[in-house]
């Protein structure tokens, strides 16, 4: 941490090092006048492997946080971030293999590339920040790379720990490869997969279970008159507790506001069984176009989280208002049956032409401003 070279190679310098293995390495705050601010890999560093290091705020010229002179093996695991300098990592001389980067996160803001060259081979399974960088034109997401946000738990203060909201978390190679023998853990000892696929970066998250996503989103509506339906879908597999999941509560109210304990709730399956809670609202509970902050019960097992969703009667298409546009959805599925979805606005569990008229009745309805 914190070195300076005049020339190359501020953190790590390595020539003539043939199979050379870094893995679990800090590299943070180092400088290079040329290139390499973390590691430059010098001319027959043959057969490299980088796993499991975290390269931050390093600088240079060039590869503010690696730059590589020599063919690569292995770039899997690794997390480079808030590198500063024209790019990121710099592949020049040495072409890598085509499936050599995998895994790994590449999110530096202060970089004016994330990738530079043409001898990056395919990065499969990465966070690439604005998918920044020269690439072969075989780069693209259909390999599992994503360019959003890693959400690190506090990178202004250091720690480069992904968030429970991560969607960093089981994003990582399914098909990955063991670099160091069948022991595998992450770059705090913590075993990797802990929840059923890899995920990206240098820390596998050991938290607790995480809410991924959820049905209606948040600051979204429920726009039935009776059993509404909320889907929270989780990273892994989680346990229903006995009475009720969550906290539904109007905002503004107090704990006595409470009708979570009116909800219906069953596990059900989107990636693997039992990784999303059905809530279902029992017959009539929930006032129209009232805001309600959903929370985990404390009997819940999973990670701490809240978002808020409106009632709204009629908004069969969930734009957030009332309009004509919502009589499509109804039309469009008349007749269904045995149903949760929300154009059975009525909620009696088929789509008939009574759903139109709930539309009708609160035509041009939109949400009040949230308390």
């Amino acid at each position: 941490e914190e070195n300076h070279a005049s020339d190359d190679g501020g953190g790590i310098y390595a020539m003539c090092a043939e199979s050379l293995q870094v893995t679990g390495n800090i590299i943070r705050g180092n400088s290079a006048g040329g290139q390499g601010g973390g590691i430059y890999l010098d001319f027959e560093s043959w057969h490299a492997v980088l796993a499991n290091n975290l390269l931050v705020r390093n600088s240079a010229i060039e590869g503010a946080a690696m730059y590589v002179d020599t063919p690569i093996a292995l770039i899997e695991n690794n997390t480079f971030a808030d590198n500063a300098g024209y790019s990121a990592v710099r592949p020049h001389r040495s072409s890598m293999p085509t499936d050599a980067m995998r895994s790994s996160i590449f999110f530096n803001p202060d970089a004016d590339f994330e990738l530079e060259g043409t001898r990056l081979g395919d990065p499969r399974y990465c966070l690439i920040r604005e998918r920044s960088g020269t690439f072969p034109s075989s780069w693209s997401p259909e390999l599992g790379n994503i360019d959003t946000d890693p959400q690190f738990i506090d990178a202004d203060n250091g720690d480069y720990r992904l968030a429970v909201t991560s969607p960093c978390i089981n994003s990582g190679d399914p098909g990955r490869r063991l670099a160091f023998g069948s022991d595998d853990f992450d770059i705090e000892g913590n075993q990797r997969v802990l929840y059923g696929r890899v995920d990206m970066g240098c820390y596998e998250y050991a938290g607790p279970q995480g809410l991924n996503s959820s049905d209606p989103p948040a600051d979204g509506t429920l726009p039935k008159m009776q059993n509404n339906v909320i889907l929270l879908r989780f990273v892994e597999a989680i346990a229903l507790p006995a009475g009720a999941a969550l906290s539904v509560i109007p905002i503004g109210g107090t704990p006595a506001d409470d009708v979570g304990d009116q909800f219906t709730y069953e596990l059900v399956e989107t990636n693997v069984p039992d990784d999303t809670l059905k809530a279902k609202e029992n017959g009539a509970v929930l006032t129209n176009q009232t805001w309600y902050r959903i929370t985990p019960a404390a009997t819940l097992a999973v990670a701490p989280f809240s978002f808020d969703l409106c009632t709204l009667q009629g908004d069969a298409d969930g734009d957030g208002q009332v309009l004509a546009l919502d009589y499509f959805p109804v039309k469009n599925n008349m007749f269904e049956t045995d149903t949760d979805a929300r154009y059975d606005l009525d909620g009696d569990g088929s789509v008939f032409a009574f759903d139109y008229f709930l539309i009708k009745n609160h035509m041009f309805d939109q949400p009040p401003p949230k308390p």
